[in-house]
């Protein structure tokens, strides 16, 4: 439905535009009866048959909330399948016009800030409601000026502190927890985007930045954020220990709850002299200072595709392991997260693989097949790699007829598949802060060179697995590219060894990229489209499977993959 001034929406007409969102745009209403002014949220959605219901039921949970610093909602309503909200009109404008980016703000400021936000946010998780959007622009001024939490429209309705109703990624990625980057938010999830906000604050800029969600959503997976003293060199450690606590991977190591996160913030503030910890007015930050990272600076923050701490129970299948995104790319693309992604995570996180059934006569007999092949074909394929080596394995990845054991499954419950499709190697995973990961079962390589076609389709990041051992799913080597042209190299699930982007890498959806390495020794040398982009030591793993992989970060990804060869050196 198109929307325009003057149109009545339920008993209200629109005066006039407010402010316009990724997900709705708000308008000045004008109740046709009373006269009264309220906000109408008029949603960026289509509705149909059971969403219509399920708008209602959520709209009603959100209406029941009451309190001083939220904002209310007055009405709501579906006017030709387009939703929208009437709200409480907040006349003072938001948080981030009140203090644009760059300004830092007074710490006594900032935690009259937090203490009103938190009250507000403890309340709605007393009532099993999570924001899942907390940043400036959702602080509202009312009249007389008291912050107003407002967008609880996007909020998920938990039905338990552990089970939420949504499971879908909503939010602002440089506010969003690693958590609900991954799909999964909980009332923590706001704790840490308030902390987000409170470092912006404090410092004038956000911890993570980049030039893509994808990076940004990677750096809230898998890196620290930035000391807050390196910035703010006066600033007390009970301050910057609090605002880190918060931004906590993990959210069972965030503070019990946002009520206690805004206390801890105002004691740690009462034990500081009042000089320090922060600036006694507001301060622009410089323009040299302001938050436009170089390509390099934006590089050193990329993350690395780390493992989760929960551990799932599934059926293990031959050659189909699914891997949680903990990592979330090596690169922090991101991506992704989302997106995201975007794209890493906190523990450990556990490995789905499959269950090996090769026996080593199987094995021997399949070596001996690619030997023979090999002796007629190594001609015709010479190692482009340095130091060269023997042609080992050349497959079309048309179909498994090879005898490499690639592994085959459709979409299971955790969202991977990897299948032979049109005369190539599709690899698929459809959920959040998931990866998956397709191996060769049969394969067993130490020192080699291993290239293959890819083209992402879909989606965030594709890459290369090597030397993983099936004995146990945490060791293994992964060369990540992504579409925005952003790569990384990790080291099992928590080291990234190099991340980077680099202008061999062809950016977009449906381009071709050859991706190959060369692991010799504990020499790893990664190279794109024949150009190698980085190289790095490292000696933790000599020998394994090879494999192939699709990441999820900011959307479902399907990679497909053509032409693998390895030669041995």
């Amino acid at each position: 439905m198109s929307v325009c001034i003057g149109q009545q929406l339920g008993n209200y007409r629109l005066v006039r535009l407010l402010g316009r969102g990724g997900f709705a745009e708000v308008y000045l209403g004008e109740h046709i009866h009373l006269g009264t002014q309220a906000a109408i949220k008029v949603l960026h959605t289509q509705l149909t048959g059971g969403d219509i219901e399920q708008f209602r039921t959520e709209a009603r949970i959100i209406a029941r909330l009451e309190h001083p610093h939220i904002v209310r909602i007055l009405d709501f309503g579906v006017e030709e399948k387009t939703p929208f909200l009437v709200m409480s009109y907040a006349p003072n404008g938001n948080l981030r016009q009140r203090h644009p980016k760059g300004i830092r703000l007074p710490l006594e400021t900032i935690v009259s800030y937090v203490k009103q936000a938190a009250d507000g946010l403890q309340y709605a998780h007393d009532q099993r409601l999570i924001h899942r959007d907390i940043k400036p622009e959702n602080m509202l001024l009312g009249r007389r000026n008291e912050v107003l939490l407002s967008d609880f429209g996007i909020a998920a309705v938990a039905h338990s502190t552990s089970s939420l109703k949504t499971q879908d990624y909503s939010g602002t990625v440089p506010y969003s927890a690693p958590e609900q980057i991954k799909g999964k938010p909980c009332p923590a999830s706001d704790q840490y985007a308030l902390g987000i906000t409170v470092y912006e604050w404090l410092t004038g800029t956000r911890p993570f930045k980049g030039f893509s969600q994808i990076e940004i959503a990677m750096q809230h997976l898998s890196d620290p954020p930035p000391s807050l003293s390196g910035k703010i060199p006066t600033i007390l450690s009970d301050v910057e220990q609090v605002v880190l606590q918060a931004l906590a991977k993990d959210p069972q190591q965030r503070f019990a709850s946002i009520k206690a996160f805004a206390d801890a913030l105002e004691q740690a503030c009462q034990i500081a002299p009042s000089h320090q910890g922060a600036l006694p007015t507001e301060m622009v930050i410089p323009s040299s200072q302001s938050p436009q990272p170089t390509p390099a600076a934006m590089l050193s923050h990329m993350p690395l595709l780390k493992p989760q701490s929960d551990t799932v129970s599934v059926s293990r299948r031959r050659g189909f392991p699914t891997r949680r995104i903990v990592l979330l790319i090596g690169l922090a693309f991101l991506v992704l997260t989302g997106s995201l992604g975007l794209f890493s995570i906190i523990t450990p996180m556990r490995t789905y693989d499959s269950t090996r059934t090769t026996t080593t006569a199987h094995s021997n007999a399949i070596n001996t097949a690619s030997a023979a092949a090999t002796a007629t074909i190594v001609v015709k394929y010479p190692d482009p790699y340095s130091p060269p080596g023997m042609l080992a394995l050349n497959d079309p990845l048309s179909d498994n007829s090879q005898g490499y054991g690639w592994g085959e499954y459709t979409t299971n419950s955790i969202g991977g598949a990897c299948q032979f499709a049109g005369g190539a190697y599709h690899v698929s995973q459809s959920k959040a802060g998931f990866e998956v990961s397709c191996k060769a079962s049969t394969t067993n390589f130490s020192n080699f060179a291993f290239e293959v076609q890819m083209r992402i389709i879909q989606g965030d990041c594709g890459g290369l697995i090597f030397r993983y051992d099936a004995t146990n799913d945490n060791n293994f080597y992964q060369f990540t590219v992504c579409q925005d042209g952003m790569y990384a190299l990790n080291n099992s699930y928590s080291i990234t060894l190099a991340r980077n982007s680099s202008s061999a890498i062809y950016t977009g959806l449906n381009q071709s990229n050859l991706i190959a390495v060369v692991a010799n020794g504990s020499t790893l040398d990664l190279y794109v489209n024949n150009q190698r982009i980085d190289s790095v030591s490292d000696s933790s793993y000599s020998q394994g499977e090879i494999g192939v992989a699709a990441i999820y970060i900011t959307g479902p990804t399907e990679v497909v993959y053509s032409n693998a060869k390895v030669w041995t050196l």
